[in-house]
C-alpha cells in the first residue's frame, strides 16, 4: 500500500489535526491517516484512494496539502495530440495534481504534491510515454526566452507573409 507524506497548510493545534483526520476518514477507500499537530505533516495509506481524493478533501477541510509547480521542457512534441499524450501520462502518475503541456513553447507545467513525487521523476515518466523531457539544468531561462523570441518572429513572419 503506498503512503503519501503531506504537509498541510493552516495546521494550527490538536483540534486542527483531528479535523483533518475526520475529513481523510470520510474518504471512501483510503487506508489509514494519521495528522501530526506538531510537524503538520499527514500520512496517509491511500488503499483505494487517489492523491486527488486526498487533495479535494483536504482542501474543503480548509487544510489544503502543500504543493510545487515544475516546469519540463519537452521535446518532439509535434501537434495537440502529442501535448494530449504528455498530459494524460503525467495526469496518470500519483501525487499530480495538474498538468498542462503548451505546444508552442514545448514546455510542461506541472503542480504536484511534495513527498509524493518529483520533476525527476516527472521528467522521467513524460520521457518513457515517448517525448524526451528535462527539469533543472536541462531548462534555462535564457532557453525559454530564445524559444519565446522565436516564436514572436515567426508569427510576425507568417503576418507579413500572409498580407502579400
Amino acid at each position: 500500500m503506498t503512503v503519501l507524506h503531506l504537509t498541510l497548510e493552516n495546521l494550527h493545534c490538536a483540534s486542527c489535526a483531528t479535523e483533518a483526520e475526520r475529513a481523510l476518514g470520510r474518504i471512501p477507500g483510503l487506508g489509514t491517516a494519521t495528522v501530526n499537530a506538531t510537524t503538520g505533516v499527514a500520512e496517509v495509506s491511500l488503499g483505494a484512494a487517489s492523491s486527488l481524493d486526498i487533495t479535494r478533501a483536504l482542501i474543503r477541510a480548509g487544510y489544503p496539502p502543500r504543493t510545487r509547480t515544475a516546469a519540463l521542457r519537452v521535446d518532439g512534441l509535434q501537434c495537440a495530440s502529442c501535448t494530449s499524450q504528455v498530459e494524460r501520462a503525467l495526469s496518470e502518475a500519483p501525487g499530480v495534481q495538474q498538468a498542462s503541456v503548451n505546444l508552442a513553447t514545448g514546455l510542461a507545467q506541472v503542480l504536484y504534491l511534495p513527498g509524493v513525487t518529483d520533476p525527476g521523476t516527472l521528467a522521467e515518466i513524460v520521457t518513457q510515454a515517448g517525448y524526451p523531457a528535462t527539469f533543472g539544468s536541462g531548462q534555462t531561462d535564457a532557453t525559454v526566452s530564445d524559444r519565446e523570441t522565436e516564436i514572436v518572429q515567426l508569427r510576425r513572419a507568417t503576418m507579413w507573409a500572409s498580407a502579400l
